[in-house]
């Protein structure tokens, strides 16, 4: 008999913060001014990656992966403003 492990679930915050951070990335890369997706990327990727310090949920890469395409997406707009 084989004993599985079940995973544990993955952070919402941490996939909205991936959307969010590609949608930035997208806006960043096509002109258009809407900081506020980089913007909640951002926090949505900082709030998810403390609050897995205390919980046991799996996202981590998917958290930092939104962060880091929201701070592109925000250097991008910052850069065609």
């Amino acid at each position: 008999m084989s004993s599985t492990t079940a995973k544990p679930p993955v952070d919402t915050k941490a996939v909205t913060s991936l959307v969010c951070g590609l949608l930035a990335l997208l806006t960043g890369a096509l002109g258009l001014a809407l900081p506020i997706l980089g913007i909640l990327g951002l926090g949505f990727g900082a709030v998810s990656l403390l609050s897995m310090r205390t919980k046991q949920k799996s996202g981590r890469a998917l958290a930092l992966a939104g962060t880091a395409a929201s701070v592109i997406g925000l250097g991008l707009l910052g850069l065609t403003i």
